[in-house]
């Protein structure tokens, strides 16, 4: 399946419009971007070029409240149940029965319940700075008191700096939205994601506040753990680039095995 990478739109279940946009041509991924970001993300890290040079088709996400995709202000908009009815919407959009997901942070999260809870749909998952259990979230919502502001200066205390085209993108949200996404704490999925017995990949910086908790997954079959030395939540999503050919190897495998 061949796609040009112009902007699309999918209608979720709750009327929600999805944005995304499609590369290359092979092995389908969707990629879902961290909060507060966008689907370019990946295109402005490195991840695009590089994947789609491998040989896959990279289905390129804007989660809700976030970049082109609708922006609801309700909390309960946010919902578990939204967000994969998100992902299986554009997955029918573009007549895909099964894809490979990877995510960082949020999309992380996101690709992981899509493995637990949209089996037939996720052929297998890489997870970067992510896991399935409950996150106390009251430490984002502390920062997001004082606006977009606070969160993008917390970012910047941890990777030195942002570049120009991720100050834009962050700084271009609607706070309201992002509030909203992050209104209530994430809760632990892991039982149902151990029993959907998808491959996983996760992928976490040792330094990362979520290191401990992400090697929990060690112990659910079917799941492999790489960890970046010297890497902390935030770094991890730009560490992960260097182990991009074991990470095409790895879902292009899992897919092959899961048809």
């Amino acid at each position: 399946m061949k796609a040009m990478n112009k902007i699309r739109f999918a209608r979720s279940g709750d009327g929600t419009r999805i944005a995304y946009e499609v590369h290359g041509d092979g092995t389908p991924i969707l990629l879902l971007h961290g909060f507060s970001d966008s689907r370019t993300s990946w295109t402005t890290a490195g991840y695009t070029d590089d994947l789609v040079s491998r040989g896959h088709l990279l289905v390129l996400v804007d989660a809700r409240g976030h970049g082109e995709s609708d922006r609801p202000i309700d909390p309960r908009a946010y919902s578990g149940r939204a967000m994969l009815a998100d992902l299986s919407a554009v997955l029918d959009a573009l007549q895909l029965p099964q894809a490979a997901a990877m995510g960082f942070s949020m999309g992380g999260v996101a690709a992981l319940a899509a493995a637990a809870f949209l089996p037939e749909r996720i052929a297998s998952v890489v997870a970067i700075g992510a896991h399935p259990y409950a996150e106390d979230l009251s430490w984002l919502r502390e920062l997001f008191s004082a606006g977009v502001s606070g969160w993008i200066e917390a970012i910047e205390a941890n990777v030195g700096g942002l570049d120009p085209d991720t100050r834009r993108r962050m700084t271009a949200n609607d706070p309201a939205a992002l509030r909203a996404a992050i209104a209530t704490d994430r809760t632990d999925f892991s039982e149902a994601f151990a029993a959907s017995g998808r491959p996983i990949l996760a992928i976490l910086g040792d330094s990362d506040p979520r290191c401990e908790a992400t090697g929990e997954m060690r112990k659910i079959p079917g799941v492999e753990v790489l960890s970046l030395a010297g890497a902390d939540h935030f770094g991890s999503f730009f560490a992960a680039r260097n182990a991009l050919p074991e990470i095409a190897a790895f879902l292009t495998q899992t897919m092959q095995e899961a048809r």
